[in-house]
């Protein structure tokens, strides 16, 4: 009887079974380095999918931190390789960071409580509650100070610059409303938080400091965008 052709994997699936080997086998970086770029010609993914892949919690084993090899391999594909990029890193850690679990919840407006309703009484209606990383704050220290030091290579066009900028705004946002939150029940929490707000002020210095940014935000179309946004919309879906 003849044997079916095997279907080739799906982008998302080569790329989740690499990641897996990669991390079971503790994968060294020059190893790693070596083949990722094979994987990514086979395997077609966007910067930020692939970024989601490697920071976010659908993969991980353990929900309380990120996997120590994922730091050298997010590093490897974000300064050497340039397979994902700066906003990308930016966005996946917002949306998985530690600090809206630790934020003071916000009160909805009336207007906002009845669209959350509304939406609830739709067909096929699924929550969009995403699980979050027990404690993210090590991780995000590490990449606000790789984004830091690597800034100018992810602002290579006007649209990267404001879309930074707002991913910026949303961050100095969050970490500051954890700041006014009771956070008694957490071990130690203090110093973990502290330690990302300070990287996060580093890039944000570093971003504004930037000539290329500066020259970006300068211009009249730019600032029109950036001031349209406001400080209540957010880049940033969770």
């Amino acid at each position: 009887m003849e044997r079916p052709i095997p279907r080739p994997a799906s982008p998302e699936r080569g790329w989740i079974d690499f990641l897996e080997r990669a991390h079971t086998k503790r994968l060294s970086l020059e190893d790693f380095t070596r083949v990722v770029p094979i994987v990514a010609w086979n395997h077609r993914l966007g910067p930020l999918h692939i970024t989601d892949l490697l920071l976010g919690t659908g993969q991980a084993r353990s929900k309380y931190r990120l996997d120590s090899r994922s730091y050298g391999y997010v590093e490897v594909l974000l300064t050497k390789l340039r397979i994902i990029d700066g906003i990308s890193v930016l966005r996946v850690l917002y949306r998985y960071s530690t600090a809206h679990n630790h934020k003071p919840p916000r009160t909805l407006s009336p207007d906002e409580t009845r669209q959350v309703e509304k939406a609830k009484r739709l067909p096929h209606h699924r929550s969009t509650k995403v699980e979050r990383w027990e404690n993210s704050y090590i991780q995000e220290e590490f990449f606000f100070k790789i984004l830091a030091r690597t800034l100018p290579t992810h602002i290579a066009a006007a649209g990267k610059a404001g879309q930074i900028v707002l991913l910026l705004g949303d961050w100095i946002q969050l970490l500051t409303d954890v700041g006014t939150a009771d956070l008694s029940h957490v071990n130690n929490p203090q110093s973990y938080i502290f330690g990302a707000r300070f990287a996060l002020m580093e890039l944000a210095v570093a971003a504004f400091e930037n000539q290329r940014m500066q020259l970006v935000l300068s211009h009249p179309t730019q600032k029109g965008t950036v001031r349209s946004h406001g400080p209540k919309r957010s880049v940033v879906r969770c």
